[in-house]
């Protein structure tokens, strides 16, 4: 995705080691308030959005260039002029916003809480070892066990959640240009690293109302590299057969664009 995850990573990581954030850290396991991992949630917040919406507009923006792609190239082939390119505008749905608005707290709060439950271990020892807050802090910047931590699972989340926002704005412009897509394809990086369920899904097909989609769509997994291609209806396709394909790991039932707060 054009290294954009490297940006916002690297943005998480100048938070996650700042003084500031790491005095709160110390404070809340020292005196436990929720004020305290609230104001260091809603900073994690702020970035994972930004992260989401800039990933889900590359999507969006990439998917309406492959459909002008092929519109032009089935515009030529057939001598249709009725088939027409759409601007790319780069608008996003509303729903989606706010859909990322919530969602983008939520993840904060997943990060924020293993961070919290790693930097535990160490502040807990440093405390009984008669450690002054600032000492604390520079312990944890100094910490490999503490960086390696944070790293490893700010990446799970920046690569699987990446792919998730970069496909939900594929499939939101497949779904907006009329009846010229009919349906996505299932597109696997396939090497050493892929997993047996993105090899069976690998080159399934199905129509762009077909309820698998919210199955399916990437990531179906930690670590998803997989997207979704269109097919047109030029295209000779059928839809695929889903019933030897194993359903995906627990928690990769991409959630519809509702926030979480306005649900019945």
């Amino acid at each position: 995705m054009n290294g954009i995850e490297d940006k916002h990573e690297s943005l998480v990581k100048s938070l996650i080691f700042d003084e500031n954030f790491l005095k709160l850290l110390v404070y809340h396991v020292k005196t436990p308030t929720k004020k305290n991992f609230i104001i260091g949630r809603d900073k994690l917040a702020n970035i994972f959005e930004a992260y989401m919406l800039e990933a889900f507009v590359g999507g969006f923006a990439n998917g309406k260039d492959e459909v002008n792609k092929a519109k032009e190239y089935f515009k030529r082939k057939y001598s249709e002029p009725s088939i027409e390119t759409t601007p790319n505008d780069g608008a996003v749905p509303e729903e989606a916003v706010a859909w990322y608005e919530t969602y983008s707290v939520y993840l904060a709060g997943i990060y924020s809480e293993a961070i919290l439950s790693k930097a535990e271990e160490i502040i807990k020892a440093a405390i009984e070892d008669g450690l002054h807050n600032k000492d604390i802090v520079k312990l944890l910047q100094s910490s490999e066990e503490f960086k390696s931590f944070t790293e490893h699972r700010l990446q799970t989340i920046t690569r699987t959640e990446g792919t998730k926002a970069y496909n939900k704005g594929r499939l939101e412009q497949f779904k907006g240009v009329g009846n010229f897509v009919e349906a996505v394809q299932y597109s696997a990086v396939l090497d050493r690293r892929t997993t047996q369920l993105c090899r069976r899904l690998h080159g399934k097909i199905m129509s762009i109302d077909n309820k698998m989609i919210d199955t399916y769509l990437p990531p179906n997994h930690f670590n998803c590299r997989s997207i979704i291609i269109p097919v047109t209806r030029y295209d000779d396709w059928e839809e695929s057969d889903f019933s030897n394909v194993p359903k995906p790991e627990d928690g990769f039932d991409n959630p519809e664009w509702t926030p979480k707060a306005a649900k019945k």
